[in-house]
Protein backbone atom coordinates (compact mmCIF):
# COMPACT_ATOMS: atom_id res chain seq x y z
CA UNK A 1 0.00 0.00 0.00
CA UNK A 2 1.43 3.17 -1.13
CA UNK A 3 2.50 5.45 1.65
CA UNK A 4 1.71 8.76 -0.89
CA UNK A 5 -2.32 7.97 -0.52
CA UNK A 6 -2.80 6.26 2.79
CA UNK A 7 -3.30 8.95 5.01
CA UNK A 8 -5.98 7.67 8.09
CA UNK A 9 -8.60 9.56 9.19
CA UNK A 10 -8.87 11.61 5.74
CA UNK A 11 -12.15 11.01 5.40
CA UNK A 12 -14.81 12.41 7.73
CA UNK A 13 -11.81 12.71 10.64
CA UNK A 14 -12.64 8.38 10.94
CA UNK A 15 -9.55 6.78 12.50
CA UNK A 16 -8.87 3.50 14.45
CA UNK A 17 -11.13 3.33 17.47
CA UNK A 18 -12.54 6.75 16.54
CA UNK A 19 -15.14 6.79 19.00
CA UNK A 20 -14.39 3.53 20.73
CA UNK A 21 -16.16 2.08 18.03
CA UNK A 22 -14.57 2.49 14.82
CA UNK A 23 -12.88 -0.69 13.74
CA UNK A 24 -10.77 0.51 11.09
CA UNK A 25 -9.56 3.28 9.14
CA UNK A 26 -11.54 5.73 6.81
CA UNK A 27 -8.97 7.15 3.71
CA UNK A 28 -10.56 9.97 1.46
CA UNK A 29 -9.76 8.57 -1.74
CA UNK A 30 -11.15 9.53 -5.67
CA UNK A 31 -13.22 6.93 -7.19
CA UNK A 32 -11.35 4.44 -9.53
CA UNK A 33 -8.45 4.54 -7.25
CA UNK A 34 -6.61 1.32 -7.35
CA UNK A 35 -6.57 -1.27 -3.98
CA UNK A 36 -3.48 -3.23 -3.40
CA UNK A 37 -3.41 -6.40 -1.45
CA UNK A 38 -1.06 -5.14 2.31
CA UNK A 39 0.41 -8.81 1.75
CA UNK A 40 0.52 -12.17 0.23
CA UNK A 41 -2.38 -14.11 1.11
CA UNK A 42 -5.80 -15.79 0.27
CA UNK A 43 -8.73 -14.77 -0.22
CA UNK A 44 -11.61 -15.20 1.93
CA UNK A 45 -14.57 -12.86 1.10
CA UNK A 46 -14.43 -11.08 -2.46
CA UNK A 47 -18.38 -9.52 -2.98
CA UNK A 48 -21.07 -7.28 -1.52
CA UNK A 49 -21.86 -7.03 2.22
CA UNK A 50 -24.65 -5.22 3.42
CA UNK A 51 -23.44 -1.25 4.84
CA UNK A 52 -20.04 -1.78 2.57
CA UNK A 53 -21.39 -1.96 -0.55
CA UNK A 54 -21.06 -4.05 -3.94
CA UNK A 55 -17.52 -5.36 -2.89
CA UNK A 56 -15.30 -6.32 0.63
CA UNK A 57 -12.47 -7.85 0.29
CA UNK A 58 -11.17 -9.88 2.67
CA UNK A 59 -7.53 -11.85 2.57
CA UNK A 60 -6.02 -13.90 5.33
CA UNK A 61 -2.30 -13.25 5.70
CA UNK A 62 0.24 -16.16 7.25
CA UNK A 63 3.22 -14.13 8.39
CA UNK A 64 5.52 -16.99 8.33
CA UNK A 65 5.73 -16.74 12.10
CA UNK A 66 3.84 -15.09 15.48
CA UNK A 67 3.55 -11.41 15.66
CA UNK A 68 2.95 -9.15 18.53
CA UNK A 69 -0.09 -6.42 17.50
CA UNK A 70 -1.19 -3.74 19.68
CA UNK A 71 -4.85 -3.96 20.10
CA UNK A 72 -7.74 -1.69 19.62
CA UNK A 73 -7.69 -1.57 23.76
CA UNK A 74 -4.13 -1.13 24.49
CA UNK A 75 -3.51 -5.20 25.03
CA UNK A 76 -0.86 -6.94 22.88
CA UNK A 77 -1.93 -9.77 20.77
CA UNK A 78 0.52 -12.45 19.46
CA UNK A 79 -0.82 -14.30 15.78
CA UNK A 80 0.46 -15.96 13.09
CA UNK A 81 -2.14 -14.95 10.85
CA UNK A 82 -4.20 -11.41 10.04
CA UNK A 83 -7.44 -10.65 8.53
CA UNK A 84 -6.95 -7.35 5.89
CA UNK A 85 -10.08 -5.83 5.09
CA UNK A 86 -10.89 -3.54 2.19
CA UNK A 87 -14.90 -1.73 2.17
CA UNK A 88 -16.82 0.86 -0.28
CA UNK A 89 -14.27 -0.94 -3.12
CA UNK A 90 -16.14 -2.38 -6.76
CA UNK A 91 -14.40 -4.88 -9.15
CA UNK A 92 -13.97 -2.44 -12.07
CA UNK A 93 -12.02 0.55 -12.58
CA UNK A 94 -14.71 2.12 -15.00
CA UNK A 95 -18.41 1.35 -14.31
CA UNK A 96 -19.63 -1.78 -16.18
CA UNK A 97 -15.87 -1.91 -17.41
CA UNK A 98 -14.09 -5.33 -17.19
CA UNK A 99 -13.88 -6.86 -13.93
CA UNK A 100 -10.70 -8.28 -11.46
CA UNK A 101 -10.73 -12.12 -12.08
CA UNK A 102 -10.92 -12.68 -8.20
CA UNK A 103 -12.75 -14.73 -5.98
CA UNK A 104 -12.63 -16.38 -2.48
CA UNK A 105 -10.04 -19.45 -1.90
CA UNK A 106 -7.79 -17.18 -4.37
CA UNK A 107 -3.95 -16.61 -4.08
CA UNK A 108 -3.08 -13.08 -4.27
CA UNK A 109 0.44 -11.09 -3.86
CA UNK A 110 1.36 -7.95 -2.25
CA UNK A 111 0.89 -5.24 -4.02
CA UNK A 112 -1.74 -6.73 -6.73
CA UNK A 113 -4.75 -4.77 -7.47
CA UNK A 114 -7.92 -6.37 -5.37
CA UNK A 115 -10.35 -3.96 -6.08
CA UNK A 116 -11.52 0.06 -6.87
CA UNK A 117 -12.81 2.76 -5.23
CA UNK A 118 -16.25 2.94 -5.60
CA UNK A 119 -18.52 5.90 -6.20
CA UNK A 120 -20.72 7.35 -3.66
CA UNK A 121 -24.36 5.89 -4.73
CA UNK A 122 -23.14 2.40 -4.80
CA UNK A 123 -20.37 2.47 -1.75
CA UNK A 124 -22.78 1.94 0.77
CA UNK A 125 -22.01 4.58 2.96
CA UNK A 126 -21.48 8.35 2.30
CA UNK A 127 -18.59 10.14 -0.20
CA UNK A 128 -15.72 7.90 -1.74
CA UNK A 129 -13.08 6.45 0.69
CA UNK A 130 -11.98 2.84 1.49
CA UNK A 131 -12.51 1.41 5.39
CA UNK A 132 -9.50 -0.44 5.95
CA UNK A 133 -9.11 -2.41 8.87
CA UNK A 134 -7.05 -5.57 10.23
CA UNK A 135 -8.56 -8.25 12.18
CA UNK A 136 -5.66 -9.96 14.80
CA UNK A 137 -7.00 -13.76 13.99
CA UNK A 138 -7.77 -16.29 11.14
CA UNK A 139 -11.17 -16.05 9.28
CA UNK A 140 -12.00 -19.61 11.17
CA UNK A 141 -11.41 -17.76 14.71
CA UNK A 142 -13.41 -14.90 13.43
CA UNK A 143 -16.38 -16.86 11.93
CA UNK A 144 -16.09 -18.47 15.39
CA UNK A 145 -16.32 -15.89 17.79
CA UNK A 146 -17.95 -13.03 15.28
CA UNK A 147 -20.46 -15.55 13.13
CA UNK A 148 -22.82 -13.06 11.48
CA UNK A 149 -20.37 -10.07 10.86
CA UNK A 150 -17.03 -11.46 11.25
CA UNK A 151 -15.49 -8.79 9.02
CA UNK A 152 -17.54 -6.04 10.94
CA UNK A 153 -16.35 -2.13 10.91
CA UNK A 154 -17.75 -0.97 14.11
CA UNK A 155 -17.69 -2.64 17.82
CA UNK A 156 -21.73 -2.21 18.03
CA UNK A 157 -22.02 -2.83 21.72
CA UNK A 158 -19.07 -6.01 21.58
CA UNK A 159 -15.55 -5.99 22.74
CA UNK A 160 -13.91 -7.06 19.76
CA UNK A 161 -11.90 -4.32 19.63
CA UNK A 162 -9.60 -6.65 21.05
CA UNK A 163 -9.04 -8.48 17.85
CA UNK A 164 -8.42 -5.73 15.84
CA UNK A 165 -5.26 -3.57 15.68
CA UNK A 166 -4.46 -0.35 13.63
CA UNK A 167 -4.24 -1.42 9.83
CA UNK A 168 -1.30 1.51 9.48
CA UNK A 169 -0.02 0.40 12.58
CA UNK A 170 0.75 -3.08 11.00
CA UNK A 171 1.49 -2.27 7.85
CA UNK A 172 3.92 -0.35 9.00
CA UNK A 173 4.94 -2.78 11.73
CA UNK A 174 5.34 -5.65 8.68
CA UNK A 175 7.22 -3.54 6.62
CA UNK A 176 10.15 -3.52 9.17
CA UNK A 177 13.25 -4.69 7.41
CA UNK A 178 14.51 -6.61 10.44
CA UNK A 179 11.82 -7.70 12.58
CA UNK A 180 12.49 -8.99 16.07
CA UNK A 181 11.68 -12.10 17.40
CA UNK A 182 9.64 -12.68 20.83
CA UNK A 183 11.17 -15.18 23.36
CA UNK A 184 11.09 -18.68 22.46
CA UNK A 185 10.56 -18.06 19.08
CA UNK A 186 13.03 -19.89 15.98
Amino acid sequence: MSKKWYRPGSYAKRTFFCDRDHLGEDILLSVGTSIRAIGNGRIVWYGPARGYGELVVVIEHDLGRKRTFVNAYGGKVTTRTILSIYRHLRCSRRRGGAALPWRRGQTVRKGQVIGYINDRNHNGDGSEHLHMAVRLCSAAQARRVDPHAWFRGYESRTTFGRQYASARAVIQQLSDPAPTSQPGER
